[in-house]
């Protein structure tokens, strides 16, 4: 008979039972007879991991999963458990190796726990990879025990020694989140959307807050400044009428969306852009006045100036941006509206200033001209003076000038304002001493001259 490269002790079954004394005396005499080397731990694994699954795979796996042999093993051995827990064939194997991970000696380590995660991320394909599903026997694990606070709640909110990308809690939540969204097992989804649209957890909150601003600024595209995990993949907010997985797990939740916070912020510039359409799409307009007094009305009109253009999206939504851009307060944000009505020619814009009769702080007349309100511009100047003065005031905006233009041709009027001027003529440069030739074939090439 060959022999067995796990060691004599792991034939028969005498290691199994020895006494506790027995495993006590050998521990003393010498750990490192108890501890499994990667070359043990391959041909564990691949008797566990055998498709018939029988009697030498539960005994390799028993062997595996033992707290003390994971403690001293320094050969990656938590990975290979979330492995079993993920692929064994033998659902009794996957169950022990769930019990070991969640034994107090293995979870109760920071290090441990941490490997564990790590481990469940890069198996679940979170770099692309080909197995990109949650699973079932990982989603029980993490949403275990039944009673009390969540394996994955209890990560996330404890402080970990280890402070590397992949055991942030930022990573994990959107890892969570993603692999919620993306799996194609129905019954995994549903548990962990149901768990996602009820939890509190605030890493978890955020994250699903985050991706689904992502996913708005690329709908709507908006200059999205934020770059999400490696790995992700953003999805339009609806399709054929229905929303996305993301934003109805993100509109189930009654604790989003989130109010923006006061201060520097890592994705201010994120929430700036999208957050705005993002309480228009929760139904939650009062967040439009915190988006204004943390962000300024610069990016908060231009969003909702954009959801109000949107033809294609849920229906109502586009009414209830423009909604809100009618109820914007006085002051800035009007301010804000006018000029984007005015300078840029906002068709939305343009219609609200119309119909609510507001103007920017400049010319009156100025402003009815580039909002093509004649009637309002005729009895204000009628020979044109007050638009002159106000381009002399503007000489150098050529795009006010070619609007302006733009504007007279399209509603067959003289246009007041003279022709923009001409761009300022480039003085050319001054000959340099060193100027040459090509070298080394032109005579005239000397040092440096010709490059």
């Amino acid at each position: 008979m060959a022999p067995d490269p796990l060691g004599e002790g792991f034939r028969g079954s005498a290691v199994i039972a020895a006494p506790l004394s027995l495993r006590r005396r050998r521990a003393d005499d010498g750990a490192m007879e108890r501890r499994l080397t990667a070359y043990q731990i391959d041909v564990l694994m691949e008797r566990a991991l055998r498709p018939g699954g029988g009697f030498l795979a539960r005994r390799a796996a028993a062997r595996l999963c033992r707290p003390e042999a994971i403690r001293q093993s320094d050969s990656g051995l938590v990975e290979q458990l979330v492995r079993i827990l993920r692929s064994a064939p033998d659902p009794h194997i996957a169950a022990q190796a769930a019990r070991t991970l969640a034994d107090p000696r293995v979870s109760g380590d920071p290090e441990l726990l941490a490997s564990t995660f790590v481990a469940m991320i890069n198996r679940s394909g979170y770099r692309g990879g080909a197995n990109a599903e949650l699973g079932v026997r990982v989603l029980d694990f993490l949403l275990g025990p039944p009673a009390g606070e969540t394996r994955l709640e209890s990560f996330l909110g404890a402080a970990h020694p280890r402070s590397d990308w992949w055991t942030s809690p930022e990573t994990v939540s959107f890892w969570f989140v993603k692999e919620a969204c993306a799996t194609r097992d129905n019954t995994v989804r549903a548990r962990a959307g149901a768990f996602l649209s009820g939890t509190a957890e605030p890493h978890l909150l955020s994250a699903l807050e985050r991706v689904v601003l992502f996913d708005i600024c690329k709908t709507f595209y908006l200059p999205a400044l934020h770059t999400l995990p490696p790995g992700w993949e953003w999805q339009p907010l609806w399709s054929g009428g229905e929303l996305s997985p993301r934003l109805r797990l993100h509109l189930a939740n009654p604790r989003l969306p989130l109010r923006p916070p006061h201060g520097p912020s890592k994705f201010g510039p994120l929430e700036a852009c999208a957050g705005p359409l993002l309480a228009v799409l929760s139904q939650r307009e009062d967040l439009i006045a915190d988006y204004l007094a943390v962000h300024g009305p610069e990016p908060t009109v231009s969003a909702l100036l954009k959801g109000a253009a949107e033809s294609s999206g849920r229906a109502g939504f586009a009414a209830d941006c423009r909604s809100a851009l009618c109820g914007l307060p006085a002051g800035p944000a009007r301010e804000e509206l006018c000029r984007h009505a005015a300078r840029w020619g906002s068709e939305v814009g343009q219609s609200i200033v119309r119909e609510t009769g507001w103007v920017w702080d400049g010319d009156e007349a100025s402003f009815c001209w580039f909002t093509e309100q004649w009637e309002r511009y005729d009895a204000l100047d009628p020979d044109g003076a007050r638009l002159r003065v106000f381009g002399l005031t503007r000489k150098d905006d050529r795009e006010l000038f070619r609007r302006a233009e733009r504007i007279a041709e399209e509603n067959g009027r003289p246009n007041p304002l003279p022709p923009p001027p001409p761009f300022p003529k480039r003085t050319p440069p001054s000959p340099s001493p060193w100027q040459g030739g090509s070298w080394p074939t032109s005579p005239g090439a000397s040092y440096g001259g010709g490059f």
